[in-house]
């Protein structure tokens, strides 16, 4: 349980060569822009079933449920990976060199530079997450507001 397997640690290894590919991709402003577009419209239709259709977003959540809460789970997951990364992908607007891979180099504040742009990194990811979580609370409440529920 504690332990990785050798199936698991490459795993874990084409999930972070895919999240880094992903990170690169964005590097470019024409992927940006059509991910930011692709991200947020999914959010924006999400939220308006939610908001124009509660009672079957009710319905059809209690199905899945009854039929498996992993199968539940990961259709909650929709919501959760679209506003992260449609709010990673706006941090990605603002700083757009955030993710460069630089290796360091042998002047004085080189160090100095490397930190400040690891500590950045952390920082837009630790805010995409709180969004991201933020953003599905708040579509379940409202979902539970609209049936009653709450």
């Amino acid at each position: 349980m504690f332990w990785e397997t050798e199936k698991d640690e490459k795993e874990n290894e084409k999930i972070s060569a895919r999240l880094t590919a992903f990170t690169n991709n964005l590097s470019d402003k024409r992927v940006l822009h059509q991910s930011l577009l692709i991200y947020l419209s999914g959010n924006i239709i999400i939220w308006l079933c939610v908001l124009l259709m509660p009672q079957t977003i009710n319905r059809v959540f209690d199905s899945i449920f009854e039929l498996s809460n992993k199968l539940g789970v990961m259709i909650l997951g929709i919501p959760f990976g679209l506003a992260l990364f449609s709010t990673y992908a706006l941090c990605r607007l603002k700083l757009p060199n955030i993710e460069d891979n630089k290796q360091l180099k042998t002047d004085l504040m080189s160090s100095f530079d490397y930190q400040s742009d690891s500590t950045k990194r952390l920082f837009v990811w630790l805010f995409s997450i709180t969004v991201e979580v933020i953003n599905v609370l708040l579509i379940v409440l409202v979902d539970l507001y609209f049936n009653d529920q709450l």
